[in-house]
């Protein structure tokens, strides 16, 4: 494994242009108009907003979902922070508010979960949850989208962008290093 600038890996090093990145994100964001950006946007609101950014990426895992949520409503848009109430668990940062939300756009036909075998070896692997938008959901999303501020929009498509790009560890590395009191209670431990 090749280091980066100054003795990092690789890893870390990407954690830490992330890390630049979203300070220099979070200082280019202009306040929120009073009531918020969209007054009214409820948590599966915010859900299909994040899946239909950066043209509608999928999004890998149930965890990582919970966590772009996360990092975005403390960074980015506090209204989703305040809707989702996230709070320690065993995985980090969750919410039970996620899973109703969950609930409700897949039985609204506006997203699919496909399930994947990740980590299998002879046989054994665990099963990823990754959810993408159905043709009627892309619809959704593209509306909600377009009433975001441009600026905002674009901060919220390269958001989605890093985050997918850190994978579900580096994700979860950036989350309990710069919010290590949503990280008291997990079991998971990034390497």
């Amino acid at each position: 494994m090749r280091s980066s600038c100054f003795g990092t890996s690789p890893a870390k090093f990407f954690i830490l242009q992330f890390q630049w990145v979203t300070a220099r994100m979070a200082m280019e964001i202009a306040q929120a108009p009073e009531g918020g950006w969209l007054p009214g946007m409820e948590p599966a609101d915010w859900m299909m907003l994040l899946l239909g950014a950066d043209n509608g990426s999928p999004i890998l895992g149930k965890t990582s979902f919970v966590k772009q949520l996360f990092v975005l409503g403390k960074e980015v848009i506090s209204d989703i922070d305040r809707k989702f109430a996230f709070y320690p668990s065993k995985y980090g940062p969750y919410s039970r508010i996620f899973e109703s939300a969950l609930r409700d756009i897949m039985q609204r036909g506006w997203v699919t979960e496909r399930r994947v075998m990740v980590g299998a070896s002879e046989g054994s692997g665990v099963q990823r949850s990754d959810f993408m938008l159905t043709p009627a959901g892309v619809e959704v999303a593209e509306n909600l989208l377009r009433r975001m501020p441009r600026d905002l929009r674009e901060n919220i498509n390269q958001y989605k962008r890093v985050m997918s790009g850190l994978g579900l560890w580096g994700l979860i590395q950036y989350v309990y290093s710069s919010y290590p009191e949503y990280a008291v209670l997990s079991e998971l431990r990034p390497g």
